[in-house]
């Protein structure tokens, strides 16, 4: 079964990355340089530093990159949540999201002292201090939608939700916007 193509999820009105790209990439080659530059010195060479370099540079962007290069599509049908390709996508059709249970509140924030995994459903970034809460569509269906391995016939048989946590900079502006597109997609698909 093919992804959702442009057609099913409608046309791009918004794309919204909670830290600019720019920041999130120049925080990651800054945490990897002292470590290349350390290896480069030595008698080896430049070389070494390089292959140090993407040692550290490759492993921190997938351990980082989750939460720094975010990035939340609004579309005229769906919300298409993601952050560097290759890594998890998700995608939220509008029919599963209650555009009344849209909520901004504070980014979630772990105690000290407690060691805290993030949840799928999770898309904050530690750097925002807003957040939008919004039901939809559990982030495993969710997965697999965006995969292509689950059908929209499939989703409407039944489904399970949770509660997604997005990262917002102007989180009050884009929950207006998520609400206005989800009524408008379910006034589209009533026609």
């Amino acid at each position: 079964m093919p992804q959702p193509t442009r057609d099913q999820l409608g046309a791009l009105l918004r794309v919204h990355r909670p830290m600019r790209p720019l920041y999130a990439w120049a925080f990651l080659v800054a945490i990897s340089c002292p470590f290349a530059i350390l290896a480069a010195i030595g008698p080896p060479g430049p070389v070494v530093g390089v292959i140090i370099f993407l040692l550290f540079f490759v492993p921190f962007t997938y351990a980082f990159g989750e939460w720094l290069l975010l990035q939340h599509r609004i579309h005229e049908h769906a919300l298409v949540l993601r952050s560097i390709p290759g890594l998890r996508t998700y995608v939220v059709p509008f029919h599963t999201v209650d555009a009344d249970d849209i909520a901004v509140r504070p980014r979630h924030r772990v105690p000290r002292g407690e060691f805290h995994v993030a949840q799928r459903h999770q898309r904050e970034c530690p750097l925002v201090e807003q957040s939008l809460h919004v039901t939809g569509l559990h982030p495993d269906e969710a997965r697999r939608l965006a995969k292509g391995r689950l059908g929209r016939h499939d989703i409407d048989a039944g489904y399970e939700t949770a509660r997604w946590r997005l990262s917002f900079r102007d989180a009050h502006r884009n929950g207006r916007l998520l609400a206005d597109a989800v009524r408008a997609s379910r006034g589209a698909q009533r026609r």
